[in-house]
């Protein structure tokens, strides 16, 4: 077992411990029917949060978008995959009903207004700090933090009470692309980038940073990602059933699976396909 796969299965398994969870509790809602004239649900996510997430031409993949996939396929239900832009676009699109299912995403009081988050979450998420090498600072709790210039994506969540801490405590200029992050790490025109471990280091790889822009050892928070679906949606409903299959998926380590078998898809195609394309321009 990869240290991804225990860090990630551990902490999802200490959450459902905290939470309680147990099949009977689940098992015991009722089954609620199915929409009326069911179609296709529309399923989106992050372009650029892999494992979980990332932008596959017009669609997304990764792992959060596998375990959707296969819980409205126990539930008899058809799905597509939709690239539809920038998270904060993203955000929109699920607000307006446009899209159906956000197939990852941290809880936040504002996302709560227009979507109903799942009880049982896709993922263990721990985040961390990113600087650029050369620049590291000691870093063991967050006032160390305080004063610190931070860049930020737009619609991007480190967590709900770390957000409040940092929007009183540092400096957030916010960008709308990973690599315009980088590029403000690169320039000395900002210190830190907080965000996903994992998201972090696949980006550093992908956009050539790797060795230049590096996490901090000690992790910031461990948030959990959820399945958040549309308060407009006529998938709504069926958010009991939902709830079920994915409590199913995590006992029997299918959405631990799930997860390494997205990081070896995005290392060894995804990426190998950005390098091939890149050595061919070269050679032009």
């Amino acid at each position: 077992m990869t240290s991804l796969r225990r860090t990630v299965l551990f902490a999802t398994l200490l959450f459902a411990t905290l939470q309680g969870w147990s099949t009977s509790s689940l098992a015991d809602q009722p089954v609620q029917p199915s929409p009326t004239s069911p179609g296709t649900v529309v399923l989106s996510g992050h372009e650029d949060y892999a494992p979980f997430m990332w932008r596959n031409d017009n669609k997304i993949s990764g792992m959060a978008i596998t375990a959707m996939q296969e819980v409205f396929r126990r539930l008899g239900l058809k799905t597509e995959s939709r690239y539809v832009g920038p998270w904060k676009r993203v955000l929109k699109e699920l607000e307006e009903g446009n899209i159906d299912v956000l197939v990852a995403a941290y809880l936040t009081d504002d996302r709560k207004e227009y979507a109903d988050f799942t009880s049982v979450p896709i993922s263990a998420d721990p985040t961390s700090v990113f600087v650029y090498k050369g620049r590291e600072f000691p870093f063991s709790r967050w006032d160390d933090l305080i004063g610190k210039r931070f860049v930020e994506i737009y619609g991007e969540s480190q967590g709900q009470e770390f957000d409040r801490w940092r929007l009183a405590n540092a400096q957030v200029r916010y960008v709308t692309r990973r690599i315009e992050s980088f590029k403000l790490l690169e320039s000395d025109r900002a210190d830190a980038l907080v965000t996903s471990y994992y998201t972090g280091t696949n980006a550093v790889a992908r956009l050539g940073y790797k060795g230049l822009i590096v996490p901090l050892p000690t992790p910031v928070t461990m948030v959990y990602l959820y399945a958040a679906i549309s308060k407009k949606s006529p998938y709504a409903s069926l958010l009991p059933q939902i709830n079920q299959q994915l409590k199913a998926m995590h006992d029997d380590g299918t959405l631990a699976r799930m997860i390494e078998d997205a990081q070896l898809d995005y290392d060894h195609n995804f990426l190998d396909n950005i390098n091939q394309r890149a050595n061919r321009g070269t050679q032009q």
